[in-house]
């Protein structure tokens, strides 16, 4: 048999309850991780921000903590009861902030 390691799809068919709990449980990690990363981000622009932009270095930090509590909620959510709905919005929400 050839078995190919193929990346997992939001809209593919899931094959087995565990299969289906361990990509939730993944999903939920990415969340979680997400968090941290813009948790540090606000920690560098707090800290090493510019001397000239005073005045927006304080709500730029909290508009990013505030992003970075909702990814952690988003996570937890996903981890207590899993579905598909998050994983897509994650998607979109990182391919918004790509653009």
């Amino acid at each position: 048999m050839n078995h190919r390691i193929a990346p997992p799809q939001p809209f593919a068919p899931v094959d087995s309850t565990e299969t289906a709990t361990a990509l939730a449980r993944g999903s939920a990690w990415a969340f979680w991780i997400w968090a941290a990363v813009g948790l540090m981000q606000a920690g560098l622009i707090w800290f090493q921000g510019d001397a000239a932009h005073q005045d927006v270095r304080g709500a730029t930090t909290g508009f990013m903590i505030f992003f970075a509590g909702f990814a952690a909620v988003l996570g937890w959510m996903q981890h207590r009861k899993p579905n598909r709905i998050l994983p897509v919005f994650g998607l979109a929400w990182a391919l918004y902030e790509l653009s």
